[in-house]
């Protein structure tokens, strides 16, 4: 800013003062005014003294006409004027059917708070709108308002004491809370309701989501793929790459609980209720000591953790299927949240099942049946449900115990034409994940509080199939069961200044097993691993600077093996525009998944979650840093992190390897490193924003290659670019368009395709990943529109379109024995969802 720029932002806040300085001289208690109006303008004013006495008046211009006068004073909210006679005005105070309004501002920016602002006056409430504005109706003069905002100090009111603030709208002017002060970078990225953390962490909440493209509801692992590094290179959100990492490389927490499984509809949609899901936190680096785990990313969600006054909820509805949620509070310490969602598959297949349908059984033994003699049918359906007691001791102490239930659920068969035997083929696949946990924070004092947290996650996996007519069948299992503890103590030692100890333990069992009849064979693994974890954390945070440094001793009992793991994550201000942010961490993991791209689960669910041995299945070890500059000015928001990360003990079944080594059970690490670039521009109402990542990711098996080559989820370029837009207050549009560089693969050697190894014939592949699939690009869009009935009732309408362009993007590329010539080697695709429409209405009462 130069010197003409300051001189004149001076010159108006001096104006300004000036203005409101004049205008706060002209109001005075109604007594008082009205003398001054009774001699000015010879006139006498009835009332009664006590019930104005709270009452102030702003003086109108002297030389106004006394009818224009009462014209203005008119519209005072708790005052009516009335003639009687040439001389003389009766006033009446209005107390019981009163009307507030204002405009809530930061008060450090200036910045109106959109969105999320909840306005509570004795039950009835709003929230401001796009000009930070709100109004309430039909209130009482001793009515409490407390006007709010996450993240800001409150302020609380009577409606009599509101009202003497001015005649007018007046500017509530919200102060920052101190501890938010010091841990928001910027609010509202890409749209309303994220914000990005000094920790580098990027936190959302899904009850105040704006927008996004393509997307009708706020799914959230849809939503975190929004973000420089995140990217599923398969478009499954049971797959998401963070940094070039596989998805069994990251750790996910649903209300403190770690699940094992995240997707419906095998990997297109969210298994976590988008109405319940209420906070969102991606951790790409820099995580604290207190969690294990997630050698890649962490991704942490939460369900509403608080007793509201009444009750509420929503039912909803969109093509694929229906949610209902209801938070019940049944007394001021006491509340029960429960919700359920199920496809709607049973009664009709929309456009966008159909699409879906396609997607998710290519290339599986549901979708390749070419035998004109034998007709199929399939039965597929989801669901899931959750439940929350919440309960408040007293004021110190806030016990929270939650449960969810997902569940996907496929059946298969096939009958022949022959009337003799007409059912040859029953398949059946269940895939479910039951989760229970409890929380019990307390205050001891303001200095010292606790948390202990217990949970329970049960993962299973089952298929069966059928061959009757072989009298053959084939039963296969994946099972997880996980049982945690965690305690952590934080003292607070000064205001900028706490530390946070802990201790948690974890028994993770894995069970895996195929059980054939006819000819009969039967196999079954089962491994245990037992985790003591002490961690220790310093958090110092000011003005300028936030540093949280830390380890974490972990012992694994079965191994007997002792893993240190430190933590730091350092954010500093360089000016009141530049930042600078350092983050490096050590982490481990002792659980992976083997993927199967043929056989598994009928071809639909591949992946089998195992418990590292120490020996074939080694812990697997990471190992990352990142230096990240950022500038926020004006509405701009830029961000540029430079990253490295290396993990060892990787396996190659655990990264969906289409070549021959796909099963030989080697070891080895990989390297990612790369740029990930954002630029965010807040204009008006809407939100304009790219991001572009370059990351090379490679692996290092020598058992296979001398050399090291690039990973199976190496994409080198990937480019979003998008826009949100509130084009009135109720209405949203927003479009994207995505384009990457093609993942890579391996190609057979040509002219010597396949090769005989014993009895079985092989596919000959050559040199590992120097191939490249073509470039993806997808263009969505969105929009959505409410209706407000009253203060607490909305109706919302969105309609979606995913791939506006129709592009048949590739996927993945491997290649299969030519049944009818051995010599051969046939080419297999699979493909992106094709354009893909939605449409959701919910309505929150």
């Amino acid at each position: 800013m130069n010197s003409k720029q300051k001189s004149l932002l001076v010159f108006v806040f001096l104006f300004f003062g000036i203005v409101m300085q004049s205008h706060a001289q002209n109001k005075l208690p109604a007594k008082e005014a009205f003398e001054v109006l009774k001699e000015r303008y010879s006139v006498t004013f009835s009332f009664i003294e006590e019930d104005i006495s709270s009452v102030f008046v702003t003086i109108p211009d002297a030389n106004l006409e006394l009818d224009e006068v009462l014209q203005i004073l008119q519209k005072h909210p708790m005052l009516t004027f009335k003639k009687i006679g040439k001389d003389r005005i009766a006033v009446a105070v209005e107390t019981n059917n009163l009307t507030i309004c204002g405009t809530i501002i930061d008060a450090d920016t200036k910045e109106v708070l959109v969105g999320s602002l909840a306005i509570v006056v004795d039950k009835k409430g709003t929230i401001s709108d796009l000009n930070g504005s709100f109004r309430l109706i039909g209130l009482k003069n001793n009515d409490q308002l407390t006007i709010s905002f996450l993240g800001y100090e409150p302020q609380k009111f009577s409606v009599l004491e509101y009202l003497s603030l001015t005649d007018d709208c007046p500017i509530v002017a919200l102060v920052p809370q101190q501890f938010q002060l010091q841990e928001v970078v910027v609010r509202n990225l890409f749209t309303t309701g994220f914000n990005q953390k000094r920790d580098g962490s990027i936190d959302f909440s899904t009850g105040n989501y704006g927008i996004l493209p393509g997307l009708v509801e706020s799914d959230v692992l849809q939503m975190i793929q929004v973000l420089p590094g995140v990217q599923s290179v398969n478009e499954s959100i049971a797959d998401i790459n963070v940094r070039g990492g596989s998805h069994d490389q990251n750790l996910i927490h649903w209300d403190h609980i770690k699940m094992y499984h995240s997707g419906h509809f095998f990997g297109l949609i969210s298994a976590f209720n988008p109405e319940i899901t209420n906070q969102v936190t991606v951790v790409k680096n820099g995580t604290s000591a207190e969690y294990t785990d997630g050698v890649s990313g962490s991704i942490f969600m939460s369900s509403n953790n608080e007793i509201d006054a009444k009750l509420n909820g929503s039912v909803s509805s969109n093509l694929l299927s229906a949610n209902a949620v209801l938070q019940v509070p049944i007394n001021k310490k006491m509340a029960i949240h429960i919700s359920g969602r199920r496809s709607l598959t049973d009664f009709y297949n929309s456009p966008t099942y159909n699409q879906y349908f396609e997607r998710s059984f290519q290339d599986s033994r549901v979708a390749t049946s070419s035998d004109k003699n034998v007709n199929s049918e399939s039965d597929f359906y989801f669901y899931d449900f959750s439940g929350k007691f919440l309960y408040n001791v007293n004021e110190k102490h806030k016990l929270r115990i939650s449960l969810l239930s997902v569940n996907n659920q496929l059946s298969y068969t096939e009958s022949s034409a022959d009337t003799t035997n007409p059912e040859a083929r029953r398949s059946n696949l269940n895939q479910e994940n039951f989760a229970l946990g409890g929380t019990l924070s307390s205050d001891w004092s303001t200095i010292f509080n606790t948390e202990l947290q217990a949970y329970y996650s049960n993962y299973n996996l089952s298929a069966s199939d059928l061959r009757i007519d072989m009298d053959q069948s084939i039963l296969q299992l994946n099972q997880v069961l996980e049982t945690g503890i965690k305690l952590n103590t934080n003292t607070i030692i000064s205001e900028n200044f706490s530390w946070l100890n802990g201790y948690s333990y974890s028994e993770t069992g894995t069970q895996n097993s195929s059980d054939l009849q006819n000819p009969t064979y039967q196999i079954i693994k089962k491994r245990v691993q037992r985790n003591h974890g002490f961690f220790s954390e310093l958090s110092i945070k000011n003005n300028k600077t936030f540093i949280r440094a830390g380890a974490r001793l972990n012992y694994f009992e079965r191994l007997g093996t002792f893993l240190v793991e430190p933590r730091l994550n350092i954010n500093h201000k360089l000016s009141n525009t530049f930042s600078l942010n350092l983050q490096g961490e050590f982490k481990n993991q002792t659980i992976t998944q083997f993927v199967d791209l043929n056989d598994d689960f009928l071809g639909v669910e591949n992946r089998r979650w195992i418990v590292s041995d120490g020996t074939t299945i080694p812990i697997i070890k990471s190992k990352q840093v990142s230096l990240g500059f950022q500038y926020k000015n004006s509405g701009w928001f830029i961000e540029l992190n430079p990253y490295y990360k290396k993990v060892e003990g990787i396996i190659t079944e655990s990264q969906g390897f289409t070549s021959q080594n796909q099963f030989d059970g080697f070891i080895g690490s990989s390297t990612a490193k790369g740029m990930e670039f954002l630029v965010n521009k807040r204009i008006n109402n809407s939100n304009v924003w790219a991001s572009y990542t370059y990351g090379r990711q490679n692996y290092i098996f020598k058992a296979i290659s001398s050399e090291d080559f690039p990973s199976n989820f190496d994409i080198t370029h990937t480019l979003n670019v998008a826009t949100s837009i509130t084009v009135l207050e109720n209405w949203k549009l927003a479009s994207g368009i995505q384009f990457r560089t093609g993942r890579p693969y391996t190609k057979p050697v040509e002219g010597q395709e396949t090769y005989q190894e014993g009895n079985f014939t092989r596919v000959n592949y050559g040199d590992l990943n120097v191939e490249r699939l073509p470039s993806y690009m997808r263009l969505d869009a969105s929009t959505s529109y409410d209706f407000k009935f009253g203060d607490t009732r909305e109706l919302s309408i969105s309609l979606g379109v995913l791939n506006i362009l129709n592009k048949n993007n590739i996927l993945l590329r491997y290649y299969e024995v030519s049944p009818e010539n051995s010599n051969e080697a046939i080419q297999i695709e699979k493909t992106s969802l094709a354009l893909t429409p939605n449409i959701s209405c919910t309505y929150k009462f």
